[in-house]
């Protein structure tokens, strides 16, 4: 897994907020998207965290499907099966 990317400011949330662009040429492998509903839900452990979200990815199928619902349903599973905040998670693989 590479992150890519930086944290920008939460939208809304700010009157200037921070936007950052990145550009990366995709030639194989997934792009994964994911709020922070992920990352910060909230289980008996305490937060989920990025460390928690890299070991899953390892271990999830590699198609889109397989790893957008393995996240899913992890974070879900980890909070009891109750979001404490919103999911959201994308993930597309480029066209051969």
């Amino acid at each position: 897994m590479t992150p890519l990317g930086v944290p920008g400011t939460p939208v809304g949330l700010v009157h200037d907020p921070h936007f950052h662009t990145v550009r990366h040429r995709l030639t194989q492998g997934t792009v994964t998207l994911y709020t922070d509903g992920v990352t910060e839900a909230r289980g008996a452990d305490g937060l989920y965290g990025e460390e928690r979200l890299n070991d899953l990815i390892g271990n999830l199928p590699s198609d889109s499907r397989g790893l957008t619902e393995g996240i899913a349903r992890d974070a879900l599973d980890y909070q009891g099966g109750n979001a404490s905040d919103d999911i959201a998670i994308v993930t597309f693989s480029p066209r051969s």
